[in-house]
């Protein structure tokens, strides 16, 4: 099985997905970049397509990665809503919830 990986490319680029480690590449399934904008709370992090054109799976070549790391939960949260149609809730977002008899 695959693990969700963030990986930090020589280029600066970050690419978010699922990977599989091979002798000379990485396999990315659902790869997205890690983008940062300006909010009016400050830096924020969003997700964009990583080579939107391509059918299939991701191969990047392991002399391509300067680092690797594991995401932190809001950013798995946020990349799991995309491609398993989930939505994690944090403890402050979950509603009120009341028992009717």
């Amino acid at each position: 099985m695959a693990d969700i990986k963030i990986l930090k490319l020589m280029s600066g680029e970050e690419v978010l997905g699922e990977c599989t480690f091979n002798d000379n590449t990485i396999t990315v399934k659902n790869a997205v970049s890690i983008v940062y904008q300006q909010t009016e709370k400050g830096l924020g992090a969003g997700l964009a397509p990583f080579m939107p054109y391509c059918e299939d799976d991701i191969d990047i070549n392991n002399h391509a990665v300067a680092s690797q790391g594991v995401p932190n939960k809001d950013m798995s949260n946020q990349y799991n809503s995309i491609f398993s149609g989930i939505v994690v809730a944090g403890a402050n977002e979950m509603p009120e919830m009341k028992i009717v008899k």
